[in-house]
């Protein structure tokens, strides 16, 4: 997610017009609510008509670029809103897009939809601040403050806990129908604040494993011994919080680990992981990784870096995927 810039002055006024004492507290009250109307079984939640009619929202409509330039987009067509989204785009990003758009529904003037709730927004849509809000309103939608406690506690887990529970982030994500990423801002940025970077790495090569050949209509599944020995680990994603994510805005430097695709050395793979989340000790290259570097030197290869230099951190393996959490 792109971290946008947020206007402290916008926000107070925001809460003066609302009368509440901090907005993000208000957003989760508000997201709460309005999740209520979308539990129709299961954790997920569901964009059905009375929830959408709650918000003046009249339809959601699939489009394709480029009349929708962005994931999605809102418009007043009168009698109501209507969401259009891009329709190629996966589900769970689709769902948040969506969220997102129903968020700005709150930072609206309650009788002219067409003008801003305050006049330090600059505009319906577009305002950075008001940006992040409506992204932290989607997130506070689609799992739910009540719903995710509950979720974690029948997994036999607490968030809040010394060792985060990285493991249970793919189960959450299935669960709500949202992305991984998803599940960890809304625990471990939001909810429950952690100096931590998360990152999760896939081993490519299990895909890779069975060296399929017909012969004579036989389907030969001998494994190769390279494929036996050697991973193939690259980033899935990388999921920072807000004070680092500042830093990939700034012109000419990006954070190593978040690039998607970026190939990490056997070497760098934590020893003895489990698929329950445990302390332990970490490659010094997670720490550079997960810092700004100027560009040229952001694309060198992690196997070229020497650093001797470890730490401590948190890993855990879940079949062939690493998620780990990296201190700040």
């Amino acid at each position: 997610m792109f971290q946008r810039y947020i206007n402290p002055e916008l926000i107070k006024d925001l809460e003066r017009r609302l009368s509440v004492k901090d907005i993000f507290e208000w957003i989760d009250d508000e997201a709460q609510k309005l999740a209520s109307l979308g539990m129709i079984g299961g954790d997920a939640i569901h964009f059905t008509k009375n929830l959408l009619e709650s918000r003046k929202i009249i339809g959601l409509v699939s489009r394709e670029e480029p009349f929708v330039t962005e994931d999605a987009c809102i418009k007043n067509e009168g009698a109501g809103f209507i969401v259009y989204y891009v329709q190629s785009l996966p589900p769970a990003r689709i769902r948040f897009a969506i969220a997102h758009e129903i968020g700005h529904t709150y930072w609206m003037d309650g009788i002219d939809c067409t003008k801003p709730l305050s006049p330090m927004q600059a505009g319906i849509t577009g305002d950075q601040s008001i940006e992040y809000l409506c992204d932290r309103f989607a997130s506070a939608l689609l799992i739910p403050r009540k719903n995710i406690y509950k979720a974690l506690k029948s997994l036999g887990c607490h968030a809040d806990r010394l060792i985060p529970s990285l493991h249970v982030i793919s189960i959450l994500a299935d669960k709500f129908h949202v992305a991984p990423q998803a599940i960890t801002r809304r625990l471990y940025f939001e909810l429950y604040p952690r100096k931590l970077v998360i990152v999760c790495i896939r081993d490519e090569s299990i895909a890779q494993t069975m060296n399929l050949k017909f012969d004579f209509g036989r389907v030969n599944t001998k494994v190769s011994n390279r494929d036996q020995t050697q991973s193939q680990w690259k980033v899935i994603w990388c999921a920072l919080p807000g004070e680092l994510q500042m830093s990939t805005n700034v012109e000419g430097y990006k954070i190593p680990l978040k690039s998607h695709g970026r190939k990490i050395p056997n070497e760098m793979i934590p020893k003895e992981i489990d698929n329950i989340t445990s302390l332990t000790v970490l490659d010094g290259r997670w720490k550079y990784g997960i810092q700004a570097h100027p560009d040229e030197i952001s694309k060198m290869p992690l196997k070229y870096l020497q650093i001797e230099e470890q730490l401590e951190g948190y890993a855990c393996k879940i079949n062939n995927e690493i998620f780990l959490g990296i201190p700040i």
